[in-house]
């Protein structure tokens, strides 16, 4: 009999572990309640240049939510992080499966593929520091008078560039925790590969895939960097965290700019528990 200790992970966790586990957990705490009570304190008081630093309950929030400028701004913020995030895992799966299969001929292909992608994030940071303080964007593609649709297509497009690679990687990696074993035995059985791939590779990836979308979307609703350097002066044509900022640092109005902060990090959460809904119903499935 084997001297090792088997490990319920069902049974509660003791008061040692927790005791290690505290400092951890307090630091985690603080570093999200900390500033998360601060935004919430200033989206409740008149702070701001000009502003008394008064209570004002909620009237910063009634004036967000009746702003149609606001809504229009969370419309556009919607469709660029749905076309960014559908594109994006789109390619990242056609480019993680072929990866996948070439893998498992040639094992270094996966190194030699994977080092590019990751690249790809410094090569894209500075592509945008040198697009804006050179402007060869617009000169090379005509962009002096593209509207705004136009111009928020483009931010689409840098940010698909600056960070599929890292989706890919992410991918790949949940690919290759499918059993091996599993689709060996599927093929023997004779199962077509769109069979293998229903039956044994999507039960596997489902919850990575999940996290991924999850991850990506949230990520991609507080896109600022690219928005605030393309926005024209006095177009609402942007998005939620861009508006956030303008009227933080643009307008110093802190107090209606946090309470939008709060609607947007409620509107955030919403959206990251519907994604994972549907995908523990796509998964039953």
């Amino acid at each position: 009999m084997s001297t090792l200790e088997v490990v319920d992970r069902r049974r509660p966790a003791t008061g040692s572990q927790l005791a290690r586990g505290l400092p951890g957990l307090l630091l985690l705490l603080a570093v999200v309640l900390v500033p998360l009570g601060r935004l919430l304190w200033l989206s409740v008081t008149d702070s701001g240049l000009g502003g008394s630093g008064g209570w004002v309950g909620l009237d910063h929030y009634a004036a967000v939510l009746g702003s149609s400028s606001w809504w229009t701004t969370i419309a556009t913020t919607a469709v660029v992080t749905a076309s960014l995030v559908l594109v994006q895992l789109l390619l990242a799966l056609a480019l993680a499966v072929a990866l996948w299969h070439l893998s498992l001929l040639w094992w270094p292909a996966r190194f030699l593929a994977l080092v590019p992608a990751g690249v790809g994030l410094v090569v894209g940071a500075q592509a945008g520091r040198a697009a804006v303080d050179g402007g060869f964007l617009a000169t090379w593609f005509g962009l002096g008078d593209a509207g705004p649709s136009t111009v928020l297509a483009g931010v689409v497009v840098g940010e698909l560039w600056r960070t599929t690679g890292l989706v890919v990687v992410l991918v790949h990696v949940a690919l290759s925790r499918v059993p091996t074993p599993l689709l060996d035995a599927a093929l023997a059985d004779g199962a077509t590969p769109w069979q293998r791939w229903w039956r044994v590779v999507w039960p596997a990836v489902t919850p990575a895939l999940a996290a991924i979308v999850v991850f990506r979307l949230l990520d991609s609703w507080r896109l600022l960097d690219g928005p605030l350097l393309v926005r024209e002066p006095g177009s609402f044509r942007t998005t939620g965290s861009a508006l956030v900022a303008d009227n933080a640092f643009g307008a110093f109005a802190t107090g209606p700019a946090a309470a939008a902060g709060v609607v947007l990090v409620l509107l955030a959460l919403v959206l990251a528990l519907l994604t994972l809904a549907v995908a523990k119903v796509v998964r039953a499935r």
